[in-house]
């Protein structure tokens, strides 16, 4: 097997590496970056049938989440049990498995990918683990052929570079979704203080005090009397007098 010189992966992987972070300055949807990065592992390396599988606690399996080159109905059978087959292994021990011949590897389930829609020549499969924070969280895949002119180490090492930089693409996108919920939840918040404050006609504070004192208000605002309200330096009788509908003095 003939590999290319090291210089010319050098410039690859730095064009691959440009490519990427052109993808994060212009979107941070993981979506659009890791689907991009599927594709760049394909035209750049040869790498077919692309896939990022992420963890689903609930499931308790491994999921299809984005790929290129795979139909909807495969990425639909890509699921496996943490352990089960080499991704399943994958995850669970955060090791790299290459499978240099998906016939003779038994633990190989070809659940995904039916062998029939690939190549009949010899046919590779290589998985990574794929982590967030020092946590794995799921794995990235590919096929190869075998036959091809260049190492499968310099394949494995490009496709290293891609797991630690969609375990990036993730991690921003989580920081970043927890940051606007927080956002989300703060503003609802402050909207519902606005109601509760319009429902007291602009004046804050929900104590039994201020509930009672609101109650006479509204009783004696249609009354032609004059209303004497008392009460210490500070307590809010200021804020009573706004009230359109009521005639008062301060004292």
């Amino acid at each position: 097997m003939t590999a290319n010189p090291p210089e010319r992966w050098r410039d690859i992987e730095v064009f691959f590496v440009r490519e990427v972070a052109k993808l994060l300055g212009r979107s941070l949807d993981p979506a659009v970056v890791v689907r991009e990065i599927l594709h760049l592992t394909s035209e750049l390396l040869g790498l077919n049938r692309g896939r990022l599988l992420l963890y689903d606690e609930r499931r308790d399996e491994l999921c299809v989440r984005w790929a290129y080159g795979l139909t909807a109905a495969e990425m639909a059978r890509g699921r496996f049990r943490p352990g089960e087959g080499v991704t399943g292994r994958v995850f669970t021990t955060g090791e790299t498995v290459i499978v240099q011949d998906i016939d003779d590897d038994p633990a190989y389930l070809a659940r995904t990918v039916d062998r029939k829609a690939l190549p009949a020549e010899t046919v590779s499969f290589l998985a990574l683990p794929v982590e967030r924070e020092g946590r794995i969280v799921g794995v990235l895949a590919a096929h190869r052929l075998r036959g091809r002119r260049r190492a499968i180490a310099d394949d494995v090492e490009m496709l290293r570079l891609a797991a630690v930089l969609i375990g990036q693409v993730l991690q921003i996108h989580e920081a970043v979704a927890s940051r606007t919920a927080r956002l989300e939840d703060e503003n609802r918040d402050l909207r519902e203080a606005l109601d509760r404050t319009r429902a007291n006609h602009g004046v804050l504070g929900e104590s039994p005090a201020i509930r009672a004192c609101l109650a006479q208000v509204e009783r004696v605002a249609d009354a032609p009397a004059t209303v004497l309200l008392l009460g210490e330096s500070g307590t809010g009788k200021e804020a009573l007098l706004n009230f359109k509908w009521v005639e008062a003095r301060a004292d």
